[in-house]
Formats: C-alpha cells, structure tokens, sequence
C-alpha cells in the first residue's frame, strides 16, 4: 500500500465588493507537540483526518460535499499561528485566518509603520511601501474528523475531494 503526504488548503472568496467574508479548510498538519490532532500528515486507507476550517463571523451555515467517506464536526480548537506577511507597494494586508485573540507584530526590516486591524483578518499599515510583518495571532478553528473508507471503489490508493460551501450574512 502506497503512503504520502497530504496537505490541503481551500479558500472561499466571496464577493469583495459587498463584504469581507473569508472561510478556508485546512489538514491539522500542526505538530502533535503543538497540539496538533493528526498524529501524521501521511494516511492511509481507513484512516480518519483532522481538518480545520476558519471562517470571519459573518459566515454561517457550513456544509461538506465529500466525494468518499464521512465527515462530522468535533469540536473547536485555539490555533498560535505565527506567520509572515509581505507588503509590496501597499498598505494593507490580509491574515490567513480570521484573528480572534490577540494580535503582536514586528517588522523584518523597513517598517511601514504602526497596524490597525478591521474585520477579522484586514490588517492596514500607516505608510505605502514594500515591507515584510511578522505576526502573531490566535484563530479560532472548528474541528471535522473526516474518516475514510478502506476501499474506494475497488482501490486502497485513492484520494477524497472535500468541497465546502457557508452562507454570508
């Protein structure tokens, strides 16, 4: 049976003229150390997967389409994401995942001055420029186990298609 690594990343940009709603689906890959729910980003058949799905709260309703197995909701998970963000010629930026804790930052490099957030996950510098920010922040992750089957039609060595959806309000 054939083994490798999974990673997946889904982002769901809804009309950015009318909101700024984000949602996005992702593989735990974070270590167990950290508190990461997958004890490896290698799978097999018949294994279930932790994914984390982030979503500003102007998103509701969220539904899987799974092409294989079953998905459930289990929980919800304070996620330390520490990440780098490069501003080029701009003011403004967007974090990965909507913010629900705190917020540090540091500039690596030329700074473009001080950060105001809006929304959930919009950061705004005070200055135009090209610059790279190093921020800190907490999201907030709803957790879905997704479990797959042994066999997929008549193959142990498969991949499963995972479509989400949410409503804007």
């Amino acid at each position: 049976m054939k083994q490798g690594t999974v990673t997946t990343s889904i982002v769901v940009d809804f009309d950015p003229k009318t909101k700024d709603s984000h949602m996005s689906v992702e593989v735990d890959s974070r270590s167990t150390n950290i508190g990461g729910l997958n004890p490896s980003t290698i799978f097999s058949a018949g294994d279930t997967v932790k994914l984390l799905e982030y979503h500003t709260q102007d998103v509701s309703n969220i539904k899987f389409d799974i092409s294989a197995g079953t998905i459930y909701k289990s929980g919800s998970v304070l996620v330390d994401i520490t990440e780098q963000l490069v501003f080029t010629n701009a003011s403004s930026r967007s974090l990965s995942r909507p913010k629900t804790g705190g917020l540090t930052y540091k500039w690596l490099g030329k700074s473009l001055g001080e950060i105001s957030v809006s929304n959930d996950y919009t950061l705004q510098a005070e200055r135009v420029g090209t610059a790279v920010l190093s921020v800190t922040y907490q999201a907030t992750a709803t957790v879905y186990t997704l479990s797959s089957p042994g066999v997929v039609g008549g193959e142990t060595d498969y991949i499963i298609a995972v479509h989400v959806t949410g409503d804007e309000s």
